[in-house]
């Protein structure tokens, strides 16, 4: 019985934290956002990514080149107002590319949330073949801290 208790105790928290975070009042807003993953096309290890500046960019990326989707010069970007925010999973089956849902701006932090079926999840033959797994979007600079949750799919 005190083990049931603790896990409902943990599930109450762990809600009420997320309405507390979802419903954070006036200064929670959702960020526009476009999708520039074929602007910065190339191989990136597996993580997450925010890029401020060209430097940032440029030292994280790799060339690609298979199946007529070269990627072999440094990517460039406009990061007057924008930034680059994304999350890589390395180069893998394309059936497991991750995908950015939303991002949300709370004070000085930003929330991006993406979701990917990656490790495990349903494959076909149609996407059975190896491919740089990763999404990247552009979204209005922001100086705080980025923060990346994967949500379920």
């Amino acid at each position: 019985m005190p083990a049931i208790r603790s896990l409902l105790r943990a599930v109450a928290l762990t809600l009420a934290a997320c309405v507390t975070v979802s419903c954070g009042g006036s200064d929670t807003e959702h960020v526009v956002f476009s999708n520039v993953t074929a602007e910065v096309f190339g191989s990136y290890r597996q993580g997450t990514y925010t890029f401020r500046n060209q430097a940032e960019l440029s030292a994280a990326w790799t060339p690609f080149t298979q199946s007529g989707q070269d990627a072999t010069v440094t990517p460039q970007f406009d990061f007057e107002s924008t930034m680059v925010v994304g999350v890589s999973l390395g180069v893998g089956l394309r059936c497991y590319l991750p995908t950015i849902t939303e991002a949300v701006r709370s004070g000085r932090t930003m929330t991006v949330y993406w979701k990917s079926s990656w490790p495990d999840g349903p494959t076909t033959q149609a996407c059975q073949h190896q491919w740089p797994l990763a999404d990247f979007v552009a979204v209005p600079q922001h100086q705080g801290e980025v923060y990346f949750v994967r949500v379920e799919v």
